[in-house]
């Protein structure tokens, strides 16, 4: 008679674990699947750091996301340095761009604290405009 509150017990702790097993499976296919992009050595250093930093820009993130290293810009006339990422949020369907950029400091010497940051689509015209000629010259 006790066995049978033991079994309902055991059942569904074991559907609740299936449910979140389920749950999280798209957070273990991401880790798994998206792989930072080759980055130069120089970047490849920095992109532990990066990824903080552009953690502690954004304020409150879904504690179950995921930064993934696209691509780095650069342009050597000014030392122009764009570090691409995308941003996942569970359930990881859609991604977001972000940026980390820095003028006037090669590749070699570049601090991701240092650099300004943009995310999604309204910084477009903030990046545009690191790339533009408008730009004053380096010291």
């Amino acid at each position: 008679m006790r066995s049978r509150p033991l079994l309902v017990a055991g059942a569904l702790l074991a559907v609740l674990l299936a449910v979140a097993l389920l749950l999280l499976t798209p957070s273990f296919l991401v880790v798994g699947l998206l792989h930072d992009a080759a980055a130069p050595p120089a970047v490849a250093k920095v992109l532990p750091a990066a990824k903080e930093h552009l953690h502690k820009t954004r304020g409150f993130r879904w504690p179950a996301g995921y930064y993934r290293y696209v691509a780095t810009e650069t342009r050597t006339s000014d030392n122009l340095v764009v570090l691409h990422f995308e941003y996942r949020a569970y359930p990881f369907i859609t991604a977001s761009r972000a940026y980390l950029a820095s003028r006037c400091k090669p590749l070699e010497q570049i601090d991701p604290r240092e650099m300004s940051f943009g995310w999604g689509p309204g910084s477009e015209s903030e990046l545009n405009y690191l790339r533009s000629a408008a730009q004053g010259p380096c010291p």
